[in-house]
């Protein structure tokens, strides 16, 4: 698989695309070292019903690395004893 930046992605989605149209290999893209998207040819990485194809064990670590250091912050700072409905219900209403 190829890997890319997505800067490298937005200079030439183009030649990218037209590179899978051929046949080409799938390409990775990364923003920050990290890898946040695949991009494969039409009709691979699906499963028979146009499912996607289940996630490496790397891929859905990199996925979730953002979210954990979010919930480490808003987990910090929660009030104890307030759920979410609750806090989205009083947001609604201020």
């Amino acid at each position: 698989m190829t890997t890319i930046t997505v800067d490298q992605l937005e200079s030439s989605v183009r030649d990218v695309l037209a590179e899978l149209a051929r046949g080409g290999e799938a390409v990775a893209i990364t923003l920050d070292g990290a890898v946040v998207a695949r991009l494969t040819p039409a009709g691979e990485g699906s499963d028979s019903r146009g499912e996607a194809a289940a996630m490496t064990e790397e891929e859905v670590d990199a996925f979730w690395a953002p979210w954990r250091r979010v919930w480490e912050v808003v987990g910090d700072r929660w009030p104890e004893g307030v759920s979410a409905v609750d806090a989205v219900r009083e947001q609604r209403r201020g």
